[in-house]
């Protein structure tokens, strides 16, 4: 059972234990907050993370750190491929001579950086 509040009033809800979901948001964690990928092989965190799932399989430090890199390269190309679409579109504007409208781009693409 899940309580979440709506208002004035408590409602119940099923849970529903999704371990994809659990590790996606534990990489999260790792990333935000810098922590070592050595961490899932700390006798205590298991242990606790055990306490609240006992079956939850916990994955190594390695696949841990594999997982993360691979997070880190497809938010790094999504990043480039943004970047570049901006950046396409700021020589597009460029290269039609409306110089005025090419500066407000660039002022803007240098201010979201």
């Amino acid at each position: 059972m899940h309580l979440q509040s709506a208002g004035n009033s408590t409602v119940v809800q099923n849970f529903k234990f999704d371990p994809e979901e659990s590790l996606k948001k534990f990489y999260k964690a790792v990333i935000m907050h810098d922590y070592p990928f050595k961490m899932v092989d700390h006798e205590f965190f298991v242990d606790f993370i055990k306490s609240l799932r006992p079956h939850f399989a916990f994955k190594c430090r390695i696949t841990t750190r594999n997982d993360i890199m691979k997070i880190y390269s497809d938010e790094k190309k999504m990043l480039f491929d943004q970047l570049k679409l901006q950046f396409q579109s700021l020589s597009f504007k460029w290269r039609e001579g409306d110089s005025t409208l090419g500066a407000v781009q660039e002022m803007q693409f240098q201010s979201s950086c």
